[in-house]
């Protein structure tokens, strides 16, 4: 069971809601009107009776569309535990349909009792958070990760940093490590280098263009930092790579 934080429950006073998530913190919201959701610049529309997972330090926005009576929403934050294999995961928006009034009414109960106890609270998200996970192979890659990897494969030929793209997303720069390591297994520095050395050995085993301007197009503008790089990948020249093109394999 997840660490859980604040508990809430409120009625929006506009028709625009918008927060940064704190650190740590995912926030679970069953949200009970029609509506769009903007994070980092993508937008989800969902229906009435949908639940919506946020991210830590995500930039949230909810929008409330049409003209409609805007109810109470249900909030909770909530740590997962970092232990065991992840099977399964959790989308960004979920419509819970017909099901929506039954666990609207659990999030009701629960909150009756948290003078006395957390305990029903507790159960009814941590329920909640199993009746909507899926199997881990079946969602979406985080889509920061995603947008992440998208700016980099764009801007493989200039200078890119770490910083660079996780303002580019509107997240922390250690939110964006966070996310790649458990995402990928590997940092966002690690993974420009290696779709820079994919292209590189493209580049270098379909083409004639000279190595100073293949270094060029990967975002190694110096003969000799590009030298050292492929040299430090696979373990030979950029030179030795193109000779032996005839035998390579296609490095991926």
């Amino acid at each position: 069971m997840p660490k859980i934080g604040q508990l809430s429950c409120f009625r929006p006073s506009s028709d625009v809601l918008e927060w940064i998530q704190p650190p740590s913190w995912y926030l679970l919201a069953l949200v009970v009107h029609r509506g769009r959701l903007v994070v980092s610049g993508e937008s989800h529309e969902f229906e009435p009776g949908s639940v919506i997972l946020f991210e830590p330090s995500s930039r949230c926005r909810i929008e409330v569309l049409g003209d409609q009576e805007v109810t109470t929403h249900f909030w909770m934050n909530f740590l997962p535990q970092r232990v065991g294999t992840h099977l399964l995961a959790l989308p960004r928006v979920v419509q819970l349909g017909a099901e929506a009034s039954f666990w609207e009414q659990l999030f009701r109960q629960g909150l009756n009792t948290l003078p006395f106890s957390h305990s029903q609270f507790y159960s009814a998200g941590w329920n909640l958070l199993w009746h909507i996970s899926s199997n881990a192979a079946e969602i979406k890659k985080n889509q920061y990760v995603r947008v992440a990897e998208e700016y980099i494969l764009r801007n493989l030929s200039s200078p890119i940093s770490v910083a660079g793209v996780a303002e580019s997303i509107q997240i922390s720069h250690n939110h964006l490590i966070r996310i790649f390591r458990q995402e990928l297994g590997i940092t966002p520095s690690e993974f420009i280098r290696t779709k820079r050395m994919q292209e590189a050995f493209n580049l270098l085993v379909t083409t004639n263009g000279s190595i100073k301007e293949v270094g060029q197009k990967v975002g190694y503008p110096d003969p000799k930092h590009f030298h050292r790089v492929v040299l430090a990948t696979f373990g030979t020249g950029p030179a030795e790579v193109r000779r032996n093109r005839s035998r390579a394999d296609v490095y991926s």
